[in-house]
């Protein structure tokens, strides 16, 4: 899968389109993959992010970080392991969840396709709470990990064979 910029020129098959008005900052706007079958668990994983982000507007956003958020303490202390995943459904705000989602949806389709929704689901899962055990980088220790640590890495983990 090769990216590119917004062209008048015919693109290869397998191309990303992107939106990038500025070169630190790429927006996928589509691609021309075709694809064996509908990406099921893609659309369930956003539409589970999305529940989540609504539930946390619902709820309140400091309720549901202390509630779901994954501490790395938590291993330390084994308790609320379950935060794990819930933390990988959380979003610190509607650009971030947005963000997240357009990159899921663009490239998520893609190696959904290829692995299967099973394998494709489970990486997604993986990639998160691996990124939950990643060193916090910058984040002090027994902070609540709300998606620097672990709810980022689901988007960008299952793209990356893809790419």
């Amino acid at each position: 899968m090769r990216t590119t910029t917004f062209s008048t020129r015919a693109l290869p098959s397998g191309t990303v389109i992107c939106l990038s008005p500025h070169l630190e900052r790429v927006i996928p706007v589509g691609d021309d993959v075709r694809r064996r079958a509908a990406p099921a668990a893609t659309y369930t994983l956003i539409a589970g992010n999305v529940a989540a982000f609504a539930y946390s507007l619902a709820r309140g956003f400091e309720y549901v970080v202390s509630s779901y958020g994954f501490k790395p303490a938590y291993l330390l202390e084994g308790v609320k392991l379950e935060t794990l995943l819930t933390s990988l459904f959380l979003h610190g705000g509607f650009a971030h969840l947005a963000g997240n989602m357009l990159f899921l949806y663009i490239f998520g389709r893609s190696v959904e396709d290829r692995l299967g929704p099973l394998p494709y689901f489970l990486l997604y899962l993986a990639s998160g709470v691996a990124g939950c055990l990643a060193p916090p980088g910058g984040r002090p220790p027994f902070a609540p990990a709300l998606v620097a640590g672990g709810g980022g890495a689901p988007p960008h983990g299952p793209p990356g064979p893809g790419v």
